[in-house]
C-alpha cells in the first residue's frame, strides 16, 4: 500500500507563515506606505544601530556528542562565573565603539556609554 502524505500533493508543512490580519487594513498599509517615503528621504550614512548583548562566563553545555558506545567527557568551571554586558555601535563605516563592563546593562550604564560616544 503506497503512503500518501501532504508532500505528495505539494504541500510542505515547515514553509508557512503567519501574520497578523491587522497589517492588512487599509489604516496599517496607509501608514507603511507613508513610512517607506519618509525613510527615502533619510541618509543611511547618518544612521547609527546600537545593540546590547550580555553572556554568562560560567556558562557550560548541557548536553554533547560522543560516538556510539562511548560517554562524552569534559570538565566545567568550578566558579559560579559573572555576567558580562556588551554595548556597541554600528553605523555604514562599521563598529564606531564598544564597552564591556560586569553585570547587566541599566540606565546609568547606557547613559555613560552615550554620553561618552558624545564626546
Amino acid at each position: 500500500m503506497a503512503r500518501i502524505t501532504l508532500h505528495s500533493y505539494g504541500y510542505d508543512p515547515m514553509l508557512g507563515a503567519l501574520y497578523a490580519s491587522e497589517q492588512d487594513s487599509p489604516g496599517v498599509r496607509k501608514q507603511r506606505d507613508e513610512y517607506r517615503c519618509w525613510l527615502e528621504q533619510v541618509d543611511v550614512r547618518n544612521l547609527v544601530f546600537i545593540d546590547e548583548a550580555g553572556i554568562h562566563l560560567g556558562m557550560v553545555r548541557l548536553f554533547a556528542r560522543a560516538f556510539r558506545g562511548q560517554r562524552a567527557v569534559d570538565g566545567v568551571p568550578r566558579n559560579q562565573g559573572t555576567n558580562v554586558s556588551v554595548i556597541g555601535a554600528l553605523s555604514l563605516d562599521g563598529l564606531i565603539a564598544s564597552m564591556t563592563l560586569k553585570g547587566s546593562v541599566d540606565t546609568a550604564a547606557f547613559l555613560s556609554y552615550s554620553y561618552c560616544q558624545d564626546q
